[in-house]
């Protein structure tokens, strides 16, 4: 498996968008529900004046280029330093998450054991 070296010109929203349509794909089915659940927190959280269909664009460009789960926990656990500079930006992070796991009422192994890892390193 190879890593992608990938120069970032993201914001807080960008990181937070990639974070979720992580989790949220992380049991190989984006359910509708997940993704309005993932617009409305973007949505709702936005401070820059990016829309959130080129946040997700953007987000989608470097995902495509990571089809392995190991490669995007990694690139979260690398970037993380930039995006989470507080405990308040972390725990903001985490609840996110866990709104975007339960949005389809199911929750997968695939899911949990990606919440778990993200979690984990977004912590530490």
């Amino acid at each position: 498996m190879a890593t992608v070296s990938i120069k970032l010109n993201w914001t807080f929203e960008h990181f937070l968008t990639y974070v979720l349509f992580v989790v949220a794909g992380a049991d190989m089915n984006v359910d509708e529900n997940e993704l309005s659940e993932i617009k409305e927190i973007i949505t709702n959280n936005n401070d820059t004046t990016i829309s959130y269909e080129q946040l997700a664009d953007d987000v989608k460009k470097i995902l495509m280029l990571q089809p392995h789960i190991e490669e995007k926990e990694a690139f979260i656990k690398e970037n993380k330093h930039l995006f989470l500079t507080n405990e308040d930006k972390k725990d903001f992070f985490i609840d996110c998450i866990e709104n975007v796991i339960v949005a389809d009422l199911h929750i997968d192994e695939g899911e949990f054991l990606t919440y778990r890892t993200i979690k984990k390193s977004l912590t530490e």
